[in-house]
């Protein structure tokens, strides 16, 4: 029988989450206004948030059932379809921008 885990750890867990999905967000925001022009990998939003990649990886796939990547390319696919309705931009434009390969 395994041994639950006390609400404490519980509780950091999802304040882990919810802290790298806030990172994120603004990480793509500042993607969109030009203020970021590299793409965040894992490691960059652990370093952000003290922790190892690794345990940021098992933390998120823990407690959402989602690898990060899901979320990452969730709001990068979003933000793109944003941009394709709302802008004339080119797309190879707007993929480039979002760190894509035109």
């Amino acid at each position: 029988m395994a041994t639950p885990l006390p609400k404490k750890v519980l509780a950091r867990q999802h304040e882990i989450t919810a802290d790298f999905l806030r990172a994120l967000d603004r990480h793509l925001a500042d993607l969109e206004v030009g203020k970021a022009t590299e793409m965040l990998e894992i490691r960059d939003f652990a370093d952000q948030l003290h922790l190892h990649p690794t345990h940021l990886s098992n933390i998120i796939k823990l407690t959402t059932g989602h690898a990060p990547c899901y979320f990452f390319e969730a709001r990068i696919l979003e933000l793109a379809q944003r941009r394709l309705c709302e802008t004339k931009l080119p797309i190879a434009e707007i993929a480039a921008q979002l760190t894509y390969d035109p």
